[in-house]
């Protein structure tokens, strides 16, 4: 029998490491910092403006010594006003999204203060604490997270692994990248239930609402077609360098025909589509502003380790909301090859 578990009972990664503390001012230069130099100047604005508004919107990780290593700051829909409102469009979007009368939280910044968003143990510890926060708050409506950029090469585990669904795709433009808000309606679905869903997930029974495979979609329309192979090339590229990830996933599925992966086993089949992703990439022309957009494939998700995004931006002589927008577009061009190339399984 499942049970709604409590804060207390989630996996508790690396806890001894680090602790939750209150933000104190002299976190104040560094965190703005940490969020300028990853999502950049509009947000690190807007992080200002909640830490002036309301301190206590923030909570931050500090380690062993005292030294802040990571933080999230939370906006509770009771606690907004018009000037939160009208500063920022995920406080915004909050305020619209939650039913009158109903309490509601977003997860506006979250990081840890070096690698950003990226798997660490840091990461892991912030996560735990805003998953955490819908589990102390009886009678929360909605659980809000802003992703701060939907189109980035990390990505996130949670929608893919049915933990947490999209509410608004893209949800606004920041910094030259689009923003995504994913969560919870607790009206709809109680935490109890959603986790009732997310066993039967894992055990391979999969939610009545669930969207067939990308190899089994017969997808006629040809702007569905891309649309479809587009969002399956988005996860192959978060997971290129996972062997498991690549040759099980919806764009493997797709070219299996294509690129006799049938018969391979995971190594050589994730090696296969990788040869097939660097040699589309590479054949893709050049449009009126960048010379070679394969080259920004093959930095920000081919290379290994992938360098942060700013580096490449740098690298390349761009703007890094420049850089955002021709990878956006080298990534959908690369979608358009692909899904032209080779027809959609089960398409007619």
């Amino acid at each position: 029998r499942l049970q709604p578990p409590t804060a207390e009972m989630l996996p508790d990664v690396a806890a001894r490491e680090f602790y939750w503390d209150a933000f104190a001012e002299p976190d104040r230069a560094p965190m703005l910092r940490a969020v300028e130099a990853h999502e950049g100047p509009t947000s690190a604005a807007i992080c200002a403006h909640h830490l002036a508004a309301e301190p206590s919107r923030a909570r931050v990780l500090r380690d062993g010594d005292g030294a802040l290593r990571g933080f999230l700051v939370l906006l509770d829909r009771a606690g907004l006003d018009r000037a939160d409102v009208a500063r920022d469009p995920a406080a915004a979007f909050l305020d619209d999204a939650t039913p009158p009368g109903r309490d509601g939280i977003l997860v506006r910044h979250w990081m840890a203060l070096e690698t950003h968003q990226a798997p660490s143990p840091v990461a892991s510890q912030v996560l735990r604490a805003f998953v955490g926060a819908a589990y102390a708050r009886p009678g929360l409506a909605r659980h809000f997270v802003l992703e701060p950029d939907r189109d980035g090469a990390a990505g996130q585990f949670w929608v893919e692994q049915g933990l947490l669904d999209v509410v608004r795709d893209p949800a606004f433009e920041e910094d030259g990248r689009r923003t995504r808000v994913v969560g919870w309606d607790l009206v709809a679905e109680p935490i109890a239930e959603r986790l009732r869903h997310t066993v039967r997930l894992h055990l391979g029974e999969a939610r009545g609402e669930e969207a067939p495979a990308l190899a089994e979609a017969a997808v006629a329309d040809p702007e569905e077609r891309v649309a479809a192979v587009e969002e399956a090339l988005q996860k192959a590229l978060r997971r290129f360098h996972d062997d498991e990830a690549l040759a099980r996933g919806a764009l493997a599925e797709r070219l299996a025909g294509p690129l006799g992966l049938g018969e391979l086993g995971v190594l050589e089949a994730a090696e296969r589509v990788r040869a097939h992703l660097r040699e589309a990439a590479a054949a893709l022309p050049a449009t009126a502003k960048v010379a070679a957009p394969g080259a920004l494939l093959e930095a920000s998700y081919f290379t290994s380790p992938v360098p942060k995004q700013l580096t490449i931006a740098a690298d390349m002589g761009m703007s890094y909301s420049s850089f955002r927008r021709h990878l956006a577009d080298a990534r959908r061009a690369l979608a358009l090859r692909l899904a032209t190339a080779v027809p959609l399984a089960g398409a007619r």
